[in-house]
Order: C-alpha cells, then sequence, then structure tokens
C-alpha cells in the first residue's frame, strides 16, 4: 500500500519545531471484539522490564535544527503569518530564506530519519482496576503513561487532553520511519491551529515491528498555548511479545 502524504507543522520558540510525518496506510478491517483481543495481544505483559527507547539525529541535522530554531524565535510573528499563508499546503511548507539555512539544507532536514536507541531497562506494570478498563504504572521513567488509561470495552483511550474514540489500523510498509515496517493501532488528536498559536496533538502508537517481532508503545504529545509550549511528551518503549 502506498503511504498517505506526510504532513508538517513548524512552529518556533516557545514554537518549536514540529515536524509530524504520517507514513502509515490503512490496515486490515477488524470487528470490534478482534480489535479488542488483538490490542490486548500487543500490550506488555501484566509486570516486568521494558526497553525505554530514545531518539537521536546525526549532529549535523542537529546543529540545522537548532538553527531553524533559532530562526524561528527571532521570526515568530512572521512565522505565524507564513504558516497561515500555507494553512492548505499539503506536505512541507514550502522553503522560505527565513528558516535560518538554505533550501538545501532545508531538504536535508526533511529527508532524515532520528535514530531508535536503548535508554534503560525500567519496570512497567499493567493494572485492570475494572473490567475492560487498562492502566499502567512503573518506574518515574514511564510516568506518562500512567496518566493514560486504554478501555478495552469501547477501545477510547483516556489522556490528560482527552478522550479519543477508537483507533485506527495501521500498516507501514518499508524501512522508512522510525519503527520500520510494522503494524498496530494508532489514537489520535488534534485540536487547535498552527496560525491561532493554540494546539493540541496527542498520539499513542502500540504495533508490533514486522523484522524484529518486537512489540512497542510510541506515545507522543504536544500543546502550545497562546504561542507558550505547555506540554511536550515523547515516550517510546520495546518490548518482547507477552507469553501466553
Amino acid at each position: 500500500m502506498q503511504p498517505r502524504a506526510p504532513r508538517q507543522l513548524v512552529m518556533a520558540g516557545a514554537f518549536a519545531l514540529v515536524v509530524a510525518m504520517s507514513l502509515a496506510a490503512a490496515g486490515p478491517e477488524y470487528s470490534a471484539a478482534a480489535m479488542a483481543d488483538e490490542i490486548r495481544s500487543l500490550l506488555p505483559a501484566r509486570e516486568g522490564s521494558v526497553d525505554l527507547m530514545t531518539t537521536s539525529l546525526n549532529q549535523r541535522v542537529a546543529d540545522l535544527g537548532g538553527r531553524m530554531e533559532r530562526a524561528a524565535q527571532n521570526n515568530r510573528e512572521w512565522l505565524l503569518a507564513y504558516v497561515r499563508d500555507h494553512a492548505d499546503t499539503k506536505g512541507p511548507l514550502p522553503y522560505h530564506p527565513n528558516f535560518g539555512v538554505t533550501e538545501d539544507q532545508y531538504r536535508e532536514v526533511l529527508a532524515n530519519t532520528p535514530a531508535l536507541s536503548r535508554l534503560a531497562a525500567v519496570r512497567l506494570q499493567i493494572v485492570e482496576p475494572s473490567p475492560g478498563v487498562i492502566s499502567f504504572t512503573g518506574d518515574p521513567e514511564v510516568f506518562d503513561l500512567s496518566r493514560l488509561e486504554l478501555r478495552i470495552r469501547d477501545l477510547s483511550l483516556q489522556t490528560p487532553f482527552g478522550v479519543i474514540k477508537g483507533p485506527e489500523v495501521v500498516k507501514v510498509d518499508g524501512t522508512g520511519g522510525l519503527m520500520g515496517s510494522h503494524s498496530g493501532f494508532r489514537w489520535s488528536l488534534e485540536e487547535g491551529t498552527a496560525e491561532s498559536a493554540n494546539l493540541t496533538v496527542v498520539s499513542l502508537l502500540l504495533g508490533r515491528q514486522s523484522a524484529s517481532g518486537k512489540h512497542f508503545l510510541h506515545y507522543r504529545a504536544g500543546q502550545v498555548v497562546n504561542g507558550r509550549s505547555t506540554a511536550d511528551v515523547n515516550v517510546i518503549i520495546l518490548f518482547d511479545p507477552p507469553k501466553h
């Protein structure tokens, strides 16, 4: 399947540079009951150790990103207007010299995929306080997961930013993207607009890597209120499939 065209949003300063790439194509269809069973099968074991992962860019791209962020901080009002003027543009924002880098360097930043590496082993426990309601607890490094509640009974996700109803089935073929080829489920929420300087973006991806067979959970949340960053969460865990 062909992936959907990537979408990009650029904000900076407290308008940090945000690049949101969506490589997911529609996956197979499930009945509600079958989806609930598949979601349960992808979760970690009830209690155990998981790998906490981190992402990194090569030094050159990180330096270019820093230049772009500083340029955006110095051109905040212009950037807001530029985003507003290109609100209907699909894909990355068109290049502009005010980005603080050359056009070739901008393309280099867009083309770079962060590397995923193991940071530490952490403890994570799956709790079911009531039938069909899943919550997480564990070491401080995964505290943000404890603020989530996965409701298997109606397939919704409770987050500090609101309730997300029903996941999207995703399937990514090929090696592109952070997780490489994978399949799974994604809950996503987007409220507000870049041009209003008020934006909330939340995503939880639960899936299985095709090559390694490992399962993973990637929770990402960002919020900008009146041009100020009020939330920036990025938790990635990788783990072996639970033994049944």
